[in-house]
This record gives C-alpha cells, structure tokens and sequence, in this order.
C-alpha cells in the first residue's frame, strides 16, 4: 500500500471520529450520560480494555507479516546465492550467462522492493 493512500484513510478516519464525537456531545443531556460515577468508570475501563485488546491483536498482526516478509526475502537471497554457485558447473559462456541473468534479477528485486 502507499504512504499516501496510508495516510489519507488516516486523516478520514480521524476527522469521522472527531465529527462523531461533536454530534453525540451536541446531543448530551446538561448533567450527561452517567448519573452514576462508578457505572460509567466501568464502562470507560471496559471501553478502554477492548481497545487495548484491538490494538494489541493489531500490532502483533503488523509484526507477524514483517517476519513473514522478512523470512520470504531471506529465502530468495540464498536461493539466488545457491544458483549463482551452481552456475559456475558450466562451460564459461554459459556460466557468465546465467550469474549474469542472476545478477539483473537480483538488482531487479532490490530496486522494486528496496528503500524509496
């Protein structure tokens, strides 16, 4: 996904949020929601640990796709690494071909995955 679209679904998201909460704070009673002082921290504590929990799960997801990213990539390098070896079995011209081939590829790779 790009940085941009990241960031406007971020700032729609915000802005959503921040226009809901003015519309249910315009409609609140003058004494508001909870009459009752303990009722309403056991509401914000189960409110607040439900959203502890989704971010939680939320960030254990992010970090489980960057080992499985990270394993992926690291699998493809000694793959290329391993045929680059193997190349050299072959008769000069052949070989130079074929590392040659790997090479491009590699540099490929880095220059569509690698930093921006």
């Amino acid at each position: 996904m790009r940085t941009w679209v990241a960031a406007l679904v971020l700032v729609v998201v915000v802005a959503a949020a921040i226009t809901i909460k003015l519309l249910v704070r315009r409609r609140a009673p003058e004494a508001g929601w909870f009459k009752d002082s303990p009722r309403s921290a056991g509401t914000l504590s189960v409110i607040g640990t439900m959203f502890a929990v989704v971010l939680a799960f939320v960030i254990f997801l992010a970090l489980q796709g960057y080992q499985r990213g990270r394993q992926a990539s690291t699998e493809e390098a000694v793959a290329i690494i391993e045929l680059h070896s193997v190349a050299a079995a072959f008769e000069p011209s052949t070989r130079a071909h074929l590392q040659g081939g790997l090479v491009c590829y590699a540099r490929a790779v880095i220059g569509t995955n690698g930093p921006r």
